[in-house]
């Protein structure tokens, strides 16, 4: 606003107004948490989750080839929903599916024990993931001077 004599007025909002910005703002941050910010955290915790399943797969010993350890990751099936799959991908050079043989190795069988590996791994996890998607989601408020 300008008054007459030229100088410069204060802009004053009601609470109202307040309240409708705070409004707007928070609906684009829902838009923007549904859409590529919440996949891009998605993603963040995905990378963390991935890397204590091979950690905790080394931890209990069920390399032996290899196959296994170098196929976990994030399923396609899931790459572009609200959540993310991770577990071993694919099938080994002799054609064992490899979350097959991480789900024994996790549950036993008849005449071997499961190790539990999995539990290990995801609560390994939790702090962790919550973390790394939480940063990513206040760089996102920093930018947005929120």
């Amino acid at each position: 606003c300008v008054d007459l004599r030229g100088g410069i007025m204060a802009d004053f909002k009601t609470p109202r107004d307040l309240i409708d910005d705070i409004a707007k703002e928070l609906n684009q941050l829902g838009d923007d948490i549904s859409g590529k910010l919440g996949q891009e955290m998605l993603d963040e915790g995905a990378k963390i989750i991935e890397f204590n399943w091979v950690k905790a797969i080394k931890n209990h010993d069920h390399v032996d080839t290899g196959d296994m350890v170098n196929s976990i990751g994030v399923a396609k099936s899931s790459k572009t929903k609200n959540f993310r799959d991770i577990y071993p991908q694919g099938k080994d050079g002799k054609g064992v599916r490899n979350a097959e043989k991480a789900f024994i190795a996790h549950y036993g069988k008849s005449g071997q024990l499961g190790s539990r590996f999995v539990d290990e791994a995801e609560s390994n996890s939790d702090a962790e993931c919550a973390a790394a998607m939480q940063n990513k989601l206040d760089e996102y408020l920093e930018k947005k001077g929120m």
